[in-house]
């Protein structure tokens, strides 16, 4: 799982690049394209289910440890 959370980050941040740069479409202004946002959107997403998955792994393995 973790690994393909990291393939679609990349994926994600690659195609919001190219979108900010205008590369798709380039008589939009760069930045502003609903491709550039929904990626940055869909990369944060990535981000803060992992910080929170690292989170809660972490509770559990302190809970374990107070009980041994």
């Amino acid at each position: 799982m973790a690994r393909g959370l990291e393939v679609a980050g990349l994926g994600l941040v690659a195609i919001m690049i190219l979108s900010y740069v205008g590369a798709f479409r380039p008589a939009v202004d760069a930045g502003t394209s609903y491709v550039f946002w929904g990626c940055a959107a869909g990369a944060l997403g990535i981000i803060i289910y992992r910080k929170m998955k690292n989170k809660r792994e972490g509770a559990e393995s302190q809970d374990g440890r107070a009980g041994a």
